[in-house]
């Protein structure tokens, strides 16, 4: 006999993980064929994590997490899909946790609760900037000379940072209305 905190997979469940990490590989294999919109593709990737989180919790986001991650090593392959690993996938679930654990703690003061929000958005915000950084040591210096803009290097630097944290931002705060919406509803 199973005890109460336990639960099952049901078909449901399941067929709510398959059919989610099918369109989040859709999405990364996308991101392939695409030659401008790879955050776009991976972004949208990344809500198919969240809508497994809101529609069954948890433990159906982890694991569609997992069976795209998996899946996504042969199509579209690891190159491709490396920043869904090591970030896009994983950011629905931490943000699910924080989300929700500031939610109940910080019942009362909504201004504390949207500064956990925004600092908890730059870190994570600058901490992916700079992994990107180490990953692909030059992408920052061709992005910069791509940009139309005749400025200083100091300022382009400046604008593109400005412009990923106001990016990342915008995508986190999409994210926190999605999950703060449907699934960190006070319990009654």
């Amino acid at each position: 006999m199973t005890s109460g905190r336990e639960k099952r997979f049901t078909a449901k469940s399941i067929t709510r993980i398959a059919i989610l990490s099918a369109v989040s590989i859709i999405f990364l294999t996308l991101v392939r064929l695409s030659p401008v919109a790879d955050l776009v593709f991976l972004t949208l990737s990344s809500f198919c994590v969240a809508a497994a989180f809101i529609l069954g919790g948890r433990r159906d986001a982890l694991f569609t997490y997992l069976v795209t991650s998996l899946i996504s090593l042969i199509i579209p392959g690891w190159f491709h899909a490396w920043p869904y690993y090591i970030f896009f996938g994983l950011y629905p679930l931490l943000k699910s946790a924080i989300e929700c654990f500031s939610r109940d703690r910080v019942k009362h003061h909504a201004s504390w609760h949207f500064l956990l929000k925004f600092l908890v958005a730059l870190v994570l915000g600058v901490t992916a900037i700079l992994i990107l950084n180490y990953l692909v040591p030059h992408w920052f210096t061709i992005l910069a000379e791509s940009l139309p803009l005749q400025i200083s290097r100091e300022r382009q630097v400046v604008f593109l940072l400005g412009f990923a944290v106001l990016a990342f931002f915008v995508y986190d705060f999409a994210l926190s209305a999605l999950i703060g919406r449907f699934q960190c509803r006070p319990r009654p």
